[in-house]
């Protein structure tokens, strides 16, 4: 089939008109596209904005308040056993003299003893402790100023009733270096198994 030069012609002036007819839209749709690239570019960077805020608030937090973990403070570590719980203590660089702490038990059981550990006796350390509800408040003190070393500072002995390992929490954790000043004493928990 021979195709004449006027349709040739016709075809390829429809195409052409077609091309030009669609260049005003394709520039629309660029420039939606091109507002809309910059508006997402815009809110990008307030998020970062945003971002970079929180970091710099959280890095003053930190440093503000110097949240501890157990090297920056000393540890009252209570074990997990069946009766008697040992409770140590590791001072890690802090001078620690006497200390007080509130160990809670579940409902049903109770510290019917407490016995002083090596730790407590070479210091010259005495344990007293004294019942409220559910909680134990338990003083570790001297009439002297020596200073505990690392290890079991007492046992305690708990009788209850059940089967399984029952928590053992603490709370109101206070410690006292050679001079009477207050020294921060973080805690671990522990359990009494049956």
């Amino acid at each position: 089939m021979k195709l004449s030069t006027g349709l040739i012609m016709r075809v390829s002036m429809f195409i052409v008109l077609a091309m030009f007819a669609s260049v005003p839209i394709l520039k629309a749709e660029n420039q939606e596209l091109s507002d809309e690239i910059s508006s997402v570019t815009t809110e990008s960077n307030q998020v970062q904005t945003e971002v970079n805020a929180l970091s710099s608030d959280t890095g003053e937090l930190v440093n503000k308040f110097k949240l501890t973990n157990a090297a920056n403070c000393p540890l009252l570590v209570v074990g997990t056993s069946a009766s008697p719980v040992t409770v140590n203590l590791i001072p890690e660089s802090f001078s620690v003299a006497g200390l007080q702490a509130d160990f809670t038990l579940p409902s049903g059981f109770a510290i019917t003893g407490i016995t002083p550990g090596p730790v407590a006796t070479s210091a010259g350390k005495s344990v007293q402790f004294s019942q409220v509800g559910n909680v134990w408040r338990v003083l570790l003190f001297g009439i002297n100023q020596t200073i505990l070393d690392p290890g079991p500072l007492f046992t305690m002995t708990i009788s209850g009733t059940g089967t399984g390992t029952f928590p053992i929490t603490l709370s109101n954790l206070t410690a006292t270096d050679a001079n009477g000043n207050g020294v921060f004493l973080c805690g671990t928990t522990g359990g009494v198994k049956r």
